[in-house]
């Protein structure tokens, strides 16, 4: 990862605690915005598979044409939104309690301050993200990735993490405490030792220096 990246994230994070991010009132929004937001809230409450299966190839299209979207602090709370591509969308301060997120994309998106606590989101992709100050606190995370990305001050503690990667991230003052982990790689990642410590490890993988792979097992 390039310097002017790191330094474009650290300037992100100076200006977010200057603000006061995670206390700041719901922006407006376009209408094409507040749109794509209602649909989703339908398609998370549609039961028929075939039916929700339609909305969702809808929303892709609409959601394409509208370029960059902004869902900032928006709920999205309880919702069955499962199978969905959301790379590259701004969720800050956005909130997931509880929501089934399985096999969801969302690759280079913006996570500051958003809320994933207690949701399923497993087989997900979160690569090259930023997600600062998130909290996954009792989470299932079970076959997600999360390579290349800045996790930085975000609640890991209390959740389920198997057949997971954390390659090439830092884990800069994050916690995984109580969090169960097994058969996870944590290859090339930095500041992961520090993370993990109150971990229940079962087993992960790390690449050392000298391109050898160490198991840890707990209680060694």
């Amino acid at each position: 990862m390039g310097n002017e990246r790191i330094d474009e994230l650290m300037d992100l994070i100076m200006e977010e605690h200057k603000k006061g991010y995670s206390q700041r009132r719901t922006p407006s929004k376009s209408e094409e915005i507040k749109k794509l937001y209602e649909d989703l809230l339908i398609i998370g409450k549609t039961v028929g598979e075939q039916e929700r299966e339609r909305r969702i190839s809808v929303w892709q299209v609409k959601r394409e044409k509208a370029g960059f979207v902004d869902f900032q602090h928006l709920d999205f709370s309880n919702l069955n939104l499962s199978k969905m591509d959301f790379s590259n969308i701004h969720f800050g301060g956005a909130k997931f309690n509880n929501s089934n997120l399985k096999w969801n994309n969302f690759n280079d998106c913006k996570l500051v301050f958003a809320d994933f606590e207690k949701s399923d989101s497993s087989f997900s992709l979160f690569n090259n993200c930023w997600i600062i100050h998130t909290n996954f606190k009792c989470a299932i995370l079970s076959g997600s990735g999360f390579k290349g990305s800045f996790i930085y001050f975000s609640d890991f503690s209390n959740a389920i993490i198997k057949n997971s990667s954390f390659s090439l991230c830092d884990l800069k003052e994050s916690g995984f405490n109580g969090a169960f982990i097994d058969d996870s790689n944590f290859i090339n990642a930095i500041n992961y030792k520090e993370a993990i410590k109150n971990a229940n490890i079962q087993s992960i993988s790390v690449l050392l220096k000298k391109s050898e792979v160490e198991r840890y097992l707990s209680g060694d």
